[in-house]
């Protein structure tokens, strides 16, 4: 049993199991009658609030650091949206421009892909790709929306925003592999051959990054829903709060 003298200094702390008594020292912190503690506690108090803000400025920070790689991301996409979609040519050249990235293609698979199923119907697949690409930047656009608005925003929209992002970045990995593959890119490794330019094309890079940023949301939608969860769960049912009127 311990015992604390009301002056809040150390005193000695006897043990219940009979032996000889062990003094043990306590940090004195005397706690007042408005509430307030003795220095020691109010410096303890004053650093963890601190600290505490310091991370919430750096999560703030991260957060507008996402948010501004997935605009730029979106302008992207939208820039090359509104090209093809305003372009008197480009729905009807894309069959000529795949048979041209055809020729010399080392990636086989991929060049009976474009020959049996993409040329054939090439009008209607230029269609989807226009249509395609300003719908991820639509979706990258509200997945920024998530980070900049943290909080003020509610927890269902943020769920929303995030199947939204995530769907877009998943299209936007598809797409920009598509690219990757048609310019003739194999896996990215080594090519000491081309020592003169970049080691992965803007399409690799950026269908990689989009799965980093698919791995992100993923993990954000999921902790939402994990606070979900967690507040249904300690939220009392309705019948106990109907028995609790009723008692009053």
């Amino acid at each position: 049993m311990s015992s604390i003298d009301p002056a809040g200094d150390s005193a000695p702390v006897w043990l219940p199991s009979g032996d000889a008594p062990a003094p043990q020292t306590r940090t004195p912190v005397r706690r007042f009658d408005d509430g307030m503690v003795s220095p020691n506690g109010r410096d303890q108090a004053l650093a963890v609030r601190q600290e505490t803000a310091e991370r919430a400025e750096v999560n703030r920070l991260a957060a507008w650091g996402l948010a501004s790689v997935l605009v730029l991301s979106g302008y992207e996409w939208l820039i090359s949206g509104l090209d093809k979609l305003f372009s008197a040519e480009y729905r009807g050249g894309l069959a000529g421009e795949l048979s041209d990235a055809m020729d010399g293609n080392p990636n086989h698979w991929y060049v009976r892909f474009l020959a049996n199923d993409v040329i054939p119907h090439a009008r209607a697949y230029a269609a989807v790709i226009e249509w395609s690409e300003l719908l991820v930047a639509l979706g990258l656009f509200l997945g920024a929306a998530t980070w900049i608005g943290g909080d003020r925003i509610s927890r269902r929209w943020t769920q929303l925003f995030h199947l939204a992002a995530c769907g877009a970045l998943l299209g936007s990995a598809f797409m920009t592999a598509n690219y990757y593959f048609m310019e003739g890119n194999r896996f990215p490794w080594l090519n000491t051959a081309a020592p003169f330019d970049e080691g992965l094309s803007i399409d690799g890079y950026l269908a990689l990054v989009s799965l980093a940023l698919l791995a992100i949301h993923l993990l954000a939608l999921r902790a939402t829903f994990a606070r979900r969860n967690a507040a249904t769960a300690t939220a009392p049912a309705p019948s106990r709060v109907r028995s609790a009127r009723q008692a009053a």
